[in-house]
């Protein structure tokens, strides 16, 4: 690699870490940045586990440093749900074409523009779901359902979780925040040993992410415990990375 692209590298880690540790959607910008660079789409989602996996250790450890969250319990049943879901998605992940992960990539990609744009007009659809204590039965299957989604691609799945963990659990959003690093740190690990085995992370990319990840996650933890307002300019930037990465996988 050349000093260029490892300062790209590390700059997409640090958007991506501070995007992902204080709403969701952050992995677009490693994503979009190693497609950008020439590294073909399904090796670029295996290659960004490494980082979600140091941000996550990072961005949860931040939180717990800068936030009075040593009271919340982890909630067993939706974390194994998660995990084991991961582990389909992600054998998945490794196992599906080039042409199809692409397309399905493509997909992705195209209905969180959407739901952007629409978010944005303040027209987007919401989800105001609010499930008994004591259903866990629904609680195993969306939870599942999300993990099988975060193991086959990363993008979006913090938003998934945030959505599944205030609808079971009703915490606040910082409460919520800190149990979602938790359980996708909790499936990131076994799924980047995964990838790793089977030959599917570039680690020279995967490294520089990671420590800009890194560095990303433990500020925005920081920062975002001090000023909320932070989070208003997110979705500008995750859209802007939406529309160029759709349009680098359409067109060239």
């Amino acid at each position: 690699m050349t000093i260029v692209e490892m300062m790209l590298l590390f700059l997409a880690g640090v958007v991506t870490g501070m995007v992902n540790t204080i709403a969701g959607s952050g992995t677009i910008f490693s994503l979009g940045t190693m497609v950008f660079l020439g590294i073909p789409i399904e090796i670029a989602n295996t290659t960004n586990r490494l980082g979600v996996l140091f941000q996550n250790i990072a961005g949860s450890l931040s939180y717990r440093k800068y936030d009075s969250l040593s009271h919340l319990r982890l909630p067993y049943a939706a974390a194994a749900a998660t995990f084991t879901g991961a582990l389909l998605g992600a054998y998945f992940a490794a196992n599906v074409s080039s042409g199809t992960f692409e397309l399905l990539a493509l997909v992705v990609i195209l209905a969180l523009i959407i739901q952007s744009v629409l978010d944005m007009r303040g027209t987007a659809l919401t989800f105001s779901l609010h499930f008994r204590s004591d259903s866990t039965v629904a609680e195993v299957a969306v939870f599942f359902l999300i993990g099988l989604y975060g193991g086959f691609i990363q993008i979006g799945v913090g938003i998934l979780l945030l959505l599944g963990i205030r609808a079971f659990f009703q915490l606040t959003w910082n409460e919520s925040n800190y149990l979602k690093l938790l359980i996708v740190l909790i499936y990131t690990v076994p799924t980047t040993v995964y990838f790793a085995v089977v030959g599917m992370i570039r680690w020279e990319v995967g490294l520089f992410l990671a420590a800009g990840q890194i560095v990303g996650a433990y500020g925005a933890a920081r920062m975002f415990s001090l000023n909320e307002k932070l989070k208003a300019f997110i979705p500008y930037f995750v859209l802007g990375m939406l529309v160029l990465t759709a349009l680098k996988i359409l067109f060239l």
